[in-house]
């Protein structure tokens, strides 16, 4: 049986892409030792699966759809931007979210409650909604944490929620290359 490393997300919107793909020459030149990520490949994970058996997917994508039935599409805005750990210690690049931001926990949530009873491996950091844009290759120290949020000031955007969409994800070189395997449509 093959491993499959896989997540369960929501794609970023066309616009927000866009919009990442016009302002990351500029992050590039200023923020040095930062992998960004590809604008087309922006999405908010809400549930990482891990290496999960080729054999499993099928059910983990009932479980997920069962688990979904009734959550209804929902707008999000995005909105701040920040780093994972923490200011002192940027690893993680992000874009924040705003409105809309409690009903994709609520789906992290409903996520992690069915697919953990279902003998999936649990997440064990609380979630916490962002759409990671660039990863640190070494370390890094306030001043580009302080730069980030002026860079991404006023990148705000709408997203339309319709579905929540298994990808898996296989690593590269030239960093994750991400392949849809299912949707599952909110109604």
């Amino acid at each position: 049986m093959e491993a499959v490393r896989s997540f369960f997300a929501v794609e970023a919107p066309s616009s927000l892409r866009e919009e990442i793909g016009i302002r990351l020459p500029r992050w590039k030149s200023r923020i040095q030792g930062v992998r960004w990520a590809r604008p087309e490949a922006v999405h908010f994970t809400v549930k990482f699966m891990g290496g999960m058996e080729d054999v499993r997917i099928p059910d983990a994508v009932r479980i997920a759809a069962a688990a979904l039935k009734g959550t209804a599409p929902f707008s999000l805005d995005i909105e701040g931007a920040g780093v994972f750990p923490s200011p002192e210690r940027p690893r993680v690049f992000w874009l924040g979210t705003g409105a809309g931001a409690e009903p994709l926990k609520e789906i992290a949530r409903k996520l992690e409650t069915a697919l953990g009873e279902a003998g999936f491996k649990r997440e064990e950091r609380p979630f916490k909604p962002h759409l990671t844009v660039g990863r640190a290759d070494g370390r890094l120290d306030a001043d580009a944490a302080a730069a980030w949020g002026e860079l991404a000031d006023g990148l705000d955007d709408m997203v339309e929620v319709r579905e929540v969409v298994l990808f898996r994800s296989d690593l590269e070189p030239g960093g994750a290359r991400y392949t849809r395997m299912a949707g599952i449509p909110l109604r």
